[in-house]
């Protein structure tokens, strides 16, 4: 076409390099115009058309490819594929310099489509990515990062081959240079390789998961996992803030995941009041008859006072200091125990139990260790609350009180 174009001008009188310029220019629009009646024909047409079968097929996978512009970004392979074609027709084998031209076009248009390519192949990716989170393995196994990689590694290629082609030189060769620069590439993309590697280890032993409770006290982290990437794991706080951590950070610096409490069905209470040891002693008999009235003693009591009467028989000095004898510390303690296997929130099935600690300055430690059968946070909260303010009302009727610091407020007058 261009050769007939050529051969026209010349014989209309016009000199060889004007005739080519002007032939050039009509090839040339001829070329963008047609490209462009195919792109609109494609983004138009045949993408309304192609979107309504897959509409009718699948709306699931309609939508998907649409949000991800799929068959808009295959359309843009259509002018570059005319251009390449084209490139080949626009030459005038008398003139030299017109075999370097339509070269340089050749090139130019296997770059845009090595680039319209790179798009079109994240959009699969993006498509197959969003149709596998659809699936319940993927809070357990995501692939995002698996992903990412798919796609560094695919831009990292289509990169090699566009200047290869560019600089006419072979991809080997230019695998061959960048061989010599491993030390700088291993620098440059540290944070990827080993956000890679930490993925893999995350996902074959099942360390996090998207939707995981998670605490990294080194990053200010403590919340719910909302992302996980090739790099970063992003973490939202319960203030609603939102914590970006290496990948390769929550395998050197450890992590507390919360995923088995919520997988249990209880969450535990861990928790000690701090008795005066003052208000420690022996139970006279008003204070037993007391406790008597107490349903939860009844059986402790009717045991508890037979077995130390029947020790108590067997002494030959029957002093006070001797004998065995009943503390209110001890007597609250199984009350506790009772209290606690009667209480209709707790998980029973799990370990529950009201141990002493060691005492320290701050008196004698009671700590209850049992399980709510919630983990909502605001009803765990409010059972542990509801535990602890009958424990501390309760203390008094055991004349047992908290140890609690007091300070010395000096009033200072006025006047």
């Amino acid at each position: 076409m261009l050769d007939l174009l050529f051969s026209i001008f010349t014989k209309s009188g016009l000199n060889s390099t004007i005739s080519y310029t002007i032939s050039y220019i009509a090839v040339g629009t001829v070329i963008i115009s047609l490209s462009w009646i195919i792109y609109i024909i494609i983004n138009r047409y045949l993408k309304s058309l192609i979107n309504k079968l897959l509409f009718n097929f699948n709306r699931n996978i309609s939508i998907k490819i649409d949000n991800n512009r799929l068959i808009e970004r295959f359309s843009y392979l259509a002018p570059g594929l005319l251009i390449y074609w084209s490139s080949n027709i626009i030459r005038v084998e008398d003139l030299y310099y017109s075999l370097h031209v339509s070269i340089f076009i050749k090139k130019i248009a296997i770059i845009y489509i090595a680039i319209q390519l790179l798009t079109v192949i994240n959009s699969l990716l993006n498509i197959l990515q969003d149709v596998y989170n659809e699936f319940d393995i993927s809070q357990k196994r995501p692939i995002r990062s698996y992903i990412q990689l798919i796609k560094l590694i695919v831009s990292i290629l289509i990169i090699i081959v566009t200047i290869s082609i560019f600089i006419n030189k072979s991809p080997l060769a230019i695998l061959t240079g960048i061989g010599a620069l491993t030390a700088v590439i291993l620098l440059v993309f540290k944070d990827s390789i080993l956000g890679f590697v930490a993925s893999i280890q995350l996902s074959l032993n099942d360390m996090v998961r998207m939707g995981d409770w998670i605490d990294m006290p080194n990053f200010g982290a403590s919340g719910d996992v909302i992302d996980i990437s090739l790099n970063t794991v992003k973490v939202k706080n319960f203030d609603k803030t939102v914590t970006t951590i290496p990948t390769y950070a929550l395998l050197t610096s450890g992590v507390k995941n919360w995923r088995g409490m919520r997988e249990s069905g209880g969450r535990r209470i861990k928790r000690s009041i701090y008795l005066d040891m003052h208000t420690v002693k022996f139970c006279d008999q008003a204070m037993i008859n007391k406790y008597k009235k107490i349903s939860l003693l009844n059986q402790y009591l009717k045991q508890k006072l037979t077995e130390i009467e029947d020790d108590n028989k067997n002494l030959t000095d029957d002093s006070a200091i001797n004998q065995r004898r009943l503390t209110n510390v001890g007597t609250f303690r199984n009350y506790l125990v009772e209290y606690l296997n009667n209480h209709h929130m707790l998980r029973h099935d799990y370990t529950c139990l009201v141990r002493q600690l060691q005492p320290t300055e701050n008196g004698l430690p009671i700590e209850i260790y049992a399980f709510t059968n919630v983990i909502e946070w605001n009803k765990y909260e409010s059972i542990q609350a509801d535990i602890f303010d009958h424990i501390l009302a309760i203390l008094a009727e055991f004349d047992l009180a908290v140890l609690q610091a007091y300070t010395n407020i000096t009033t200072i007058d006025s006047n």
